[in-house]
């Protein structure tokens, strides 16, 4: 990771937190570039984060998400917050950027001083969320938005680890399309704290809305919020007042429960231990590759000399004690 020339990082940040746009905007960039150590942006911001509410949009690809987000936007815009949006695109063959742009999804918007938009490469992440993803909703939280709205790639897979990031987490799935034994099959029906069914427009949206409400009736959640489903045409604009007002309804659930900052504190922990198996997991690879010993054990199991348990024991008592 090599810094930006003439850039000094946290001098960058401080303009961020001062509320510089160019700098959050050349901040973002950075971390996603891995032009700067973020682990040290963290640590700048750490104090200033908590004021934004990240609502979490995800689903199957084709059933309207940008559009859902682009009228939301409006919506919340029109009760005076500002907003951080992150779109989570698939990522470009050739540049390895993001292949879709927030200039053609979100034109409306795109003039707006108080919205901020990012398109972000999803990087072959599975699920379709960038590691980077988290750490740009950092920033927009340290910056001030009131509402970070993140949509994901959704590449054909119902993505699970939005709840890593998001206080609401939306599932969009449309009539006849079959999302929703897909969505079983993910997980996400158990994560979703929103349903919206949208371009129910298209005719049987009653059967899908019954299937949902049946599941979720099956699968009692430990918080005891009952997921909501909402009917939408959001090319129409129709049904998405219904959709704010059951994302500041679950809002106000968690803070009256006492949830909001539990579940917050919950996803630092599973942040933290993350933070450490892939720092962990970084080094056992170095090693396997760069230690003598690593390849004298793995020469050994090569040969048929050691099975591959007992030199797995054995290098494990080698291993200094944490």
């Amino acid at each position: 990771m090599k810094p930006e020339c003439g850039v000094k990082p946290m001098k960058l940040v401080r303009k961020m937190l001062a509320g510089d746009v160019n700098a959050l905007s050349r901040l973002i960039t950075m971390v996603e570039d891995e032009l700067i150590d973020v682990a040290e942006v963290m640590q700048e911001i750490h104090s200033r984060l908590g004021h934004s509410y990240c609502i979490g949009i995800t689903g199957p690809p084709g059933v309207g998400k940008s559009t859902l987000v682009e009228k939301l936007t409006s919506i919340i815009r029109a009760e005076g917050f500002n907003i951080g949006i992150i779109l989570v695109d698939p990522t470009s063959p050739v540049s390895g950027g993001a292949l879709l742009g927030d200039r053609i999804r979100l034109q409306s918007h795109y003039l707006d001083d108080e919205v901020f938009m990012r398109s972000m490469a999803s990087r072959g992440k599975l699920g379709g969320l960038s590691k980077k993803v988290k750490s740009v909703a950092k920033i927009m939280d340290a910056f001030g938005k009131d509402f970070i709205l993140l949509e994901t790639v959704g590449t054909g897979q119902v993505e699970t680890d939005i709840v890593s990031i998001a206080d609401t987490n939306i599932l969009v799935l449309m009539p006849h399309a079959g999302d929703i034994m897909q969505a079983m099959k993910a997980g996400i029906i158990e994560l979703a704290d929103v349903f919206v069914i949208n371009k129910a427009d298209l005719g049987k949206s009653g059967h899908l809305m019954a299937d949902i409400e049946s599941i979720v009736s099956d699968r009692k959640r430990e918080d005891n919020w009952m997921p909501p489903v909402v009917e939408t045409q959001a090319v129409n604009n129709i049904g998405i007042e219904a959709i704010f007002k059951e994302i500041e309804r679950h809002r106000r659930f968690l803070k009256n429960e006492n949830l909001l900052l539990q579940s917050r504190l919950g996803r630092a922990t599973d942040e933290f231990r993350e933070l450490v198996k892939d720092e962990m997991s970084t080094r056992i690879t170095k090693l396997l590759h760069e230690n003598e010993i690593f390849r004298k054990y793995l020469g050994k199991v090569e040969t048929g000399e050691l099975d591959p348990y007992s030199a797995f024991r054995e290098i494990l008592n080698l291993m200094p004690k944490f």
